[in-house]
């Protein structure tokens, strides 16, 4: 099941539509479910609608203090993945509701994932709706490009670095 972070009468559900509410910057308000990753799999597609509302941070906020939705990959000892959490969306502002899809990958030793949606540090309200989280096994085709791309930005990175040597 869901996990509540923060004060829970800034939550509520109407419709299939979970509307958070936040009138303060300070401390979080979010829900969390962790997904127990199905063997074999390595990556979760995730697809959801949100709308934001006057979400606002204070001055000296960091650049995370944000409305947020984001999956972190979880190891069999409960350890975070190294790489942190891999955002769906991350915004300030007001915005019409708007879907957003994005296919996380996974480190190897991933068991679980944490879905976190969040107003860190931040107030207003974010509406999400249509949520859909889905295990999928990435095609040999895109692993077979996101390493050919890997391998140009490190070429594009060395010719770069042997010329500012030499000049």
């Amino acid at each position: 099941g869901w996990k509540v972070h923060g004060d829970r009468s800034g939550l509520r559900v109407s419709g299939g539509t979970l509307i958070r509410n936040k009138p303060g910057l300070r401390g979080l308000l979010g829900v969390e479910q962790v997904i127990a990753l199905p063997a074999g799999r390595r990556a979760f597609r995730i697809e959801a609608t949100v709308a934001f509302d006057n979400v606002r941070a204070a001055p000296e906020a960091s650049p995370w203090h944000r409305a947020l939705i984001a999956t972190v990959g979880l190891g069999a000892d409960g350890s975070t993945d190294a790489n942190g959490p891999a955002y769906l969306v991350r915004r300030l502002g007001t915005r019409r509701p708007q879907t957003y899809v994005g296919v996380h990958r996974l480190a190897e030793d991933t068991v679980a994932v944490a879905l976190k949606l969040r107003l860190a540090r931040v107030g207003g309200s974010m509406e999400v709706s249509n949520l859909l989280v889905v295990a999928v096994t990435p095609r040999p085709a895109y692993r077979a490009a996101a390493l050919g791309l890997g391998a140009i930005w490190l070429l594009v990175g060395s010719i770069a670095s042997l010329r500012l040597v030499r000049s």
